[in-house]
């Protein structure tokens, strides 16, 4: 005697098209094993309800096999709905407290986060006044109703930082380099005593204390700031040299004595007990 068994009565889930990057749950009964294929685009290809992501159309084969060991194939096709074309607009750097406008395109309906420095986050092209370097994310939901994301980065320049350097002295009739930096151009002021009163490390001879004032500007996001540094001439010191008595038979030597400097160096050094 020969037993025929029939095949296994197979129930699986409906074709069905999703969004693209999206999921579909896949469904097969009547067996006791499963075998799906392609598994690529499958959390499991071994259980009776994987889930698949597919990046394209793509028709899913299962077999089922039976307590009696038979098998039959059946099909789930999972298509991909038209993607949209998007377009979104370029990262950009701009200057503190301002604004730009962002664009995005290929959706019906938009959504903008963070949304607190825009000033409509559902339009498709907000203007943005972020306070600090903010990367804006957008869900861009198209005519079927699928969502895509897509993002802009604004990078907020930081404030200029501009300096000069600190108050100093030089002795009278010599020469002191000034310096300022953290701009494009610099105009120092008085002019007269400087070899160029345009550059940010002018020589500076004056005659007198002055008080310099430079005007420093940053040409990108046109800011500027006057900052002031104080060169204190020094008088010449009051030098008078001396000698106690001339160099006789008797006096075979002389004190020799200066005063008004903190350092001396005497010449010719030879005869002297200490030239320094």
């Amino acid at each position: 005697k020969i037993t025929v068994n029939s095949l296994p009565v197979i129930v699986k889930s409906n074709d069905t098209t999703i969004c693209k990057n999206t999921q579909a749950q896949l469904v097969a009964s009547g067996g006791i094993s499963y075998l799906w294929s392609p598994a690529t685009s499958l959390n499991n290809g071994n259980i009776s309800n994987p889930v698949a992501q597919p990046q394209a159309n793509t028709m899913y084969n299962v077999i089922v096999t039976d307590v009696n060991g038979c098998t039959k194939t059946a099909s789930v096709n999972v298509s991909i709905k038209p993607v949209p074309t998007v377009t979104i607009s370029n990262d950009s750097t701009i200057c503190n407290n301002s604004s730009i406008q962002l664009s995005v395109s290929g959706g019906s309906s938009y959504a903008w986060s963070p949304s607190s420095s825009l000033n409509n986050p559902a339009s498709s092209a907000p203007v943005a006044s972020p306070l600090a370097t903010t990367v804006y994310h957008v869900d861009i939901t198209d005519a079927n109703s699928c969502v895509y994301n897509d993002s802009v980065k604004i990078t907020v320049r930081p404030l200029a930082v501009f300096s000069v350097s600190p108050d100093n002295s030089v002795c009278t009739n010599n020469s002191q380099q000034l310096s300022a930096s953290g701009g494009d151009s610099y105009t120092w002021s008085p002019a007269n005593s400087l070899d160029n009163p345009n550059t940010s490390n002018p020589i500076a001879t004056p005659n007198q204390t002055t008080i310099y004032s430079v005007t420093i500007r940053e040409n990108t996001c046109n800011e500027s700031a006057t900052l002031s540094t104080k060169l204190t001439v020094l008088p010449v010191p009051n030098i008078r040299a001396a000698s106690s008595n001339n160099i006789t038979c008797k006096q075979p030597s002389s004190q020799l004595s200066d005063l008004g400097a903190q350092e001396y160096s005497w010449s010719p050094a030879s005869g002297l007990d200490n030239s320094s």
